[in-house]
């Protein structure tokens, strides 16, 4: 069975550090981030399956972390620890309504359990939703393509919020040909909406995630 991607989102100080080495057993740890802009960057550049975050990191009170994620990796879970035995953390707290995540405490010694009941849970409810397409570890779309020059110069400009005519007018193009290029690169990289082709230019690094 394919290894399950991971995102670590947590500090030097955090509990979860400590047991890395357990996790990289069973899943592939994909990186760290310990704040906002670099969890969207590395969550955006890697598309993890989850992402497993320090209940007591700072970053969750972001007030719109939520919906950039969702927005950004739609398909990617995110689940906030507490390992150990802090009352405080309960799922009545403050900081876990707040959040409006999923969140599961661990001994530590059984928190790859924890986590891979987490992805199972999810799994199910995936199933549930849409029995015919549950596929939790695809990938977005064929990351071997690549951006022509020109395809990049327009795709940043659409990305930006400019009209196809704003953007042919900067480029000195017309509006038929800009069209041409946007709806070749929604084709040739798989891509639905406006949304998915600003998820590209994010990933692309031609837009800032924020």
């Amino acid at each position: 069975m394919k290894r399950a991607r991971i995102l670590l989102a947590l500090n030097r100080a955090s509990s979860l550090a400590a047991h890395r080495k357990l996790l990289e057993q069973e899943f592939d740890v994909v990186g760290i981030a310990s704040d906002y802009r670099t969890l969207l960057a590395k969550g955006l550049k890697s598309e993890p399956d989850m992402i497993v975050g320090d209940l007591e990191l700072p970053l969750w009170s972001e007030p719109d972390l939520r919906r950039k994620l969702e927005q950004l990796i739609p398909k990617t879970k995110v689940l906030l620890v507490s390992v150990g035995n802090d009352a405080s953390a309960g799922p009545g707290s403050p900081k876990t309504r707040a959040s409006g995540l999923t969140i599961k405490r661990s001994t530590g010694a059984n928190l790859v359990d924890v986590l891979q009941e987490f992805l199972d849970e999810q799994s199910d409810k995936t199933a549930e939703t849409n029995p015919a397409t549950s596929y939790p570890f695809a990938p977005a779309h064929d990351v071997s393509k690549e951006l022509t020059q020109r395809q990049r110069e327009v795709l940043k400009l659409l990305a930006e919020g400019r009209t196809m005519k704003q953007t042919g007018e900067i480029l000195n193009l017309t509006t038929r040909t800009i069209a041409f290029h946007k709806y070749k690169i929604m084709r040739d990289f798989e891509l639905h909406n406006n949304l998915e082709l600003l998820r590209l230019a994010i990933r692309e690094h031609l837009v800032s995630p924020d």
